[in-house]
């Protein structure tokens, strides 16, 4: 299968985004329905695996977790923060430091693994500067329990400002850009909206 390099990381041109398998997209899946899903696209040669808390919420990442148990080594996973979850429903924004790094030791958990390939905000919380965001997993990233940092629908002056901290801080970054933006053209100096990462601080983890 094509590979396309995503910044520091390798990765297959077809990622799997597994959201519709738990959320979103009608009934859940049966659970082993979507473990042979998932391993089914490991065995074509896929590398890329997208999942988020927010997604059941918190059943998919579970799916995730244990269909790419046993090929842990093999793949990358993505996974995102950025909601508040009371009850088992989605009632509102948080990335509160505090809250992401939370989410980030639930989500290990749930994908039964010790680090997060790319942890990225779900989406932007106006309440929270994103110097703290990206401060937040800076910490993770030195702690070994996430590779990179990413943004997710973010305006172009938020991608612009992570970026400078990204830089400052040597902290790994990418960003990503959803339909509500995609039509700025002052971006075009993010490559387009492609994906980008900056090397960062090197942990004992570091890829």
């Amino acid at each position: 299968m094509q590979k396309r390099k995503l910044g520091q990381l390798e990765v297959t041109a077809l990622g799997m985004g597994c959201m519709g398998l738990s959320f979103g997209l009608g009934p859940a899946t049966g659970k082993q329905y979507g473990i042979d899903t998932i391993r089914a696209g490991v065995d074509r040669g896929i590398t890329l695996f997208d999942t988020a808390e927010a997604y059941g919420p918190h059943t998919n990442e579970e799916l995730v977790g244990e269909a790419l148990a046993p090929v842990r080594h093999q793949v990358l996973i993505a996974s995102k923060f950025g909601f508040e979850i009371q009850g088992g429903q989605i009632v509102g924004l948080n990335s509160k430091p505090e809250q992401i790094k939370a989410v980030a030791e639930a989500s290990l958990k749930r994908l039964r693994t010790d680090h997060i390939d790319l942890f990225y905000q779900h989406r932007v919380d106006p309440n929270v500067p994103i110097k703290d965001v990206a401060g937040a997993v800076k910490d993770l990233i030195q702690q070994g329990k996430v590779r990179h940092f990413g943004l997710s629908e973010a305006s172009a002056k938020t991608i612009r400002s992570a970026m400078r901290f990204s830089l400052s801080r040597r902290c790994r970054m990418s960003t990503r850009c959803g339909r509500a933006t995609r039509k700025q053209t002052s971006c075009r100096s993010v490559r387009n909206w492609a994906s980008v990462l900056f090397p960062g601080a090197r942990s004992d983890r570091a890829s």
